[in-house]
């Protein structure tokens, strides 16, 4: 197992067990997509890019740096 495969499996775990609206899904599930970038596993990486910005916009409307970063990583 490698470290990508690591952090995946950590962000995941993490992910199970916040609560729905928590904040810290926003940036987990965008750096999910960055491992799956790195993996190459890019329609993995869109769809989780795209679900960090979904909650996003729900949880954090007006923080425009968080945003703006993670259409950034969707243009990766």
């Amino acid at each position: 197992m490698d470290d990508l495969d690591k952090a995946e499996e950590f962000y995941t775990l993490i992910l199970n067990e916040l609560p729905y609206d928590h904040p810290d899904i926003i940036t987990i599930k965008n750096d999910l997509g960055g491992i799956y970038r790195e993996k190459g596993e890019y329609l993995k990486a869109l769809k989780n890019h795209k679900q960090a910005l979904k909650f996003h916009q729900l949880l954090m409307p007006y923080d425009f740096v968080q945003r703006s970063a993670i259409y950034n990583d969707i243009g990766f």
